[in-house]
């Protein structure tokens, strides 16, 4: 058992690296908030990358998000998403991940609803 596994530890520390990695870039995706907003800006930044930016109706703040394709949350059609966007429109944002500075993370828009 003992040169079993000392033949096979650097196979052993690279899956479990690789789990640890999947684990940790699914982290974001697991967290989801609601976003009421006045759109009052929105800027391609890539191929199918978007930055959304626009006025919480509830605190009055200034928000920016990412509208992104996500794998984990099945969203492939952010290009239509961010057809739909009207400035001046209000709409319900549900995101995932957090706005992180140091990383300038922002989160990722999964569904929009236009508000009533």
């Amino acid at each position: 058992m003992r040169d079993f596994i000392a033949d096979h530890i650097g196979g052993v520390i690279i899956v479990v690296f690789i789990l640890l990695i999947i684990f940790i870039s699914s982290i974001p995706a697991m967290h989801t908030d609601y976003y009421t907003v006045e759109v009052t800006k929105t800027e391609i930044t890539g191929d199918s990358d978007y930055m959304v930016f626009g006025k919480d109706t509830t605190s009055g703040e200034i928000k920016t998000f990412t509208l992104n394709d996500s794998f984990w949350h099945g969203n492939w059609d952010t290009a239509d998403d961010y057809a739909q966007l009207e400035i001046g429109q209000t709409y319900t944002f549900k995101t995932t991940g957090w706005r992180i500075p140091f990383f300038s993370a922002f989160p990722n828009i999964i569904k929009i609803t236009k508000a009533q």
